[in-house]
């Protein structure tokens, strides 16, 4: 039985996986007498960025401290309700705390019990991962919630509907599946693979190339340098070689890139130079 337009509108923008969550949370919050609907859905980060200027760089009241790719709502599994009384919208009433009760009851993550904000029109799914693991995994998936495998890749993190364990993941994530470099538009040489989801690429390949130097590599971890820091992240040695996620990486060069599990092909480029 479909719901109020609204509502039906939020929901088709979830991922088929959350949107089976959302629609038996909702179901049980209407049989338990509350007039409430699906406000918000899915944003793209176009759209969160927009929300976060409000009353920042934009007229308006303060909505949101998350930038794009900040939010839950950009990977397809939070959505916000409304209450309502006599066809009037609440902005808030403690009925929402009941709300929040039947959603925590049906497995799901409630925002009122965030300390900063607290969020009681929100609602998510638990995936076990946090917001920044997330970005990475859609950024290596397509680099968009939109992308087929950003979707599958987030779909198989939902937990299924009966409680049991969610499913394998997509065939993508499967270990040692070689990867094609490509920086700035043309072909990087370097090795790299796909394993559990992560793209990872020879530490020696990359520390040469950008002017950095491999410090020391252990069973589990490896030192490197990269523009004058150190940091010590998970190693994998394959064929007697050491190799680290490309993410870790990245967290000292801050490139822009995206990853396709179609074609087995991760690209990254500089950012723009600020203008002055």
């Amino acid at each position: 039985m479909p719901f109020d337009k609204q509502s039906e509108k939020h929901l088709k923008t979830l991922l088929p996986e959350a949107e089976a969550h959302a629609r038996r949370f909702l179901q049980a919050v209407l049989d338990a007498g509350y007039d409430v609907r699906i406000v918000s859905g899915t944003r793209t980060f176009a759209e969160q960025d927009e929300l976060y200027a409000q009353g920042r760089t934009k007229p308006g009241q303060k909505v949101t401290n998350a930038r794009g790719g900040q939010s839950n709502h950009n990977y397809g599994i939070a959505w916000d309700v409304g209450l309502f009384k006599n066809g009037d919208y609440l902005e808030e009433s403690p009925l929402y705390k009941k709300v929040g009760k039947i959603g925590k009851e049906s497995g799901l993550e409630w925002g009122g019990d965030w300390k900063n904000p607290v969020d009681e029109p929100h609602f998510q799914i638990p995936v076990g991962r946090t917001v920044a693991q997330l970005l990475d995994t859609v950024r290596q998936n397509g680099g968009d919630i939109k992308a087929p495998a950003a979707r599958r890749a987030i779909g198989a993190l939902v937990p299924p509907l009966d409680g049991s364990a969610p499913r394998p993941p997509d065939p993508v994530s499967s270990p040692d599946r070689p990867v094609k470099i490509v920086f700035e538009g043309r072909h990087f040489s370097v090795e790299a693979f796909h394993r559990s989801s992560r793209v990872w690429v020879s530490v020696e390949d990359f520390t040469d190339y950008f002017g950095g130097q491999v410090v020391s590599v252990g069973d589990k971890t490896a030192k490197l340098e990269l523009s004058g820091e150190q940091a010590v992240m998970p190693v994998a040695v394959v064929g007697g070689r050491p190799f680290v996620k490309f993410a870790d990486v990245n967290a000292f060069l801050g490139f822009q890139y995206a990853f396709d599990g179609k074609s087995m092909t991760l690209e990254f480029r500089r950012l723009p130079a600020k203008k002055p």
